[in-house]
């Protein structure tokens, strides 16, 4: 199977694609229960986040000199839609 195989393939299941592949009959109720019913189960290999732990790592705190300064926009008569825009 080809890259752009592949691609169209895994499109018609695409979750963003599914319900107007399902309404434009792309794809059957039946061939996607038959395509979820063949996906491996990883969650053997899967980890745990715990959202509600907080660690010293989580967020480092920059030093004072590596703080973001303000940045103010310099003028430039590059505009093509004129000024103000």
């Amino acid at each position: 199977m080809s890259n752009q195989q592949k691609q169209t393939y895994f499109s018609k299941f695409d979750k963003r694609l599914l319900e107007i592949n399902l309404k434009n009959g792309f794809l059957t109720e039946a061939d996607y229960q038959k395509h979820l019913a063949e996906l491996r189960d990883d969650t053997d290999r899967a980890e745990k986040l715990d959202l509600n732990a907080s660690t010293d790592n989580d967020f480092p705190v920059k030093s004072p000199s590596l703080q973001a300064q303000e940045v103010v926009p310099t003028k430039t008569n590059n505009d093509p839609f004129g000024s103000g825009y």
